[in-house]
């Protein structure tokens, strides 16, 4: 299990989730960090994670509903250990991608359900992985661009609120004062 902190974890988090193809809810699962279903059309992940858990994880399942879902007319047939390797190994691009080490986990999974690949096997995901890794390190890449444009503009709209507000105190202070006085 990753447990390190993710910095801006949240807006990284959000981003990560508006770049997903279907719905994603965290729920308490026993077992598992997470999976993709392809008959219900959603992803679910377990909740409590660490945040570079959380990252690894979301990365990871949007891969497998990007890649293996067999309603997806495109979706080659794999067994589930190709799938697996893909799935993590893009999790693991665009994770390291954006800063997040997850080598101590990312790994020992890779390697855990490669070992029934042959190189053949492994060197057709590559391409896979390359593609998948790329279009998501895309998305989000502009989906936390327009986070930070939508940040800015908020931000900035408080502050206008604000200088109007500093601006009506000495006013209603006046009108205040001269509703003493006379």
């Amino acid at each position: 299990m990753l447990e390190e902190n993710v910095r801006d974890y949240e807006t990284l988090k959000e981003a990560v989730i508006s770049i997903s193809r279907v719905p994603i809810t965290e729920e308490k699962l026993d077992d598992v960090n997470g999976y993709f279903s392809p008959n219900e059309q959603r992803i679910v992940i377990n909740e409590g994670m660490s945040e570079s858990q959380t990252i690894n994880t979301l990365l990871h399942e949007i891969a497998h509903s990007r890649r293996h879902d067999p309603k997806n007319k495109d979706t080659e047939k794999k067994d589930r250990n190709t799938k697996e390797v893909e799935a993590e190994s893009v999790a693991f691009t665009v994770s390291n991608y954006f800063g997040i080490n997850t080598d101590s986990y990312s790994f020992g999974y890779i390697l855990g359900w490669s070992k029934s690949l042959e190189l053949k096997e492994f060197k057709e995901s590559l391409e896979t992985i390359r593609k998948t890794s790329s279009e998501m390190i895309d998305d989000l890449s502009k989906a936390l661009i327009t986070q930070k444009d939508k940040t800015k503009t908020s931000i900035h709209k408080r502050l206008i609120d604000a200088k109007k507000t500093v601006k009506e105190i000495p006013e209603t202070h006046t009108k205040k004062k001269e509703a003493l006085l006379a």
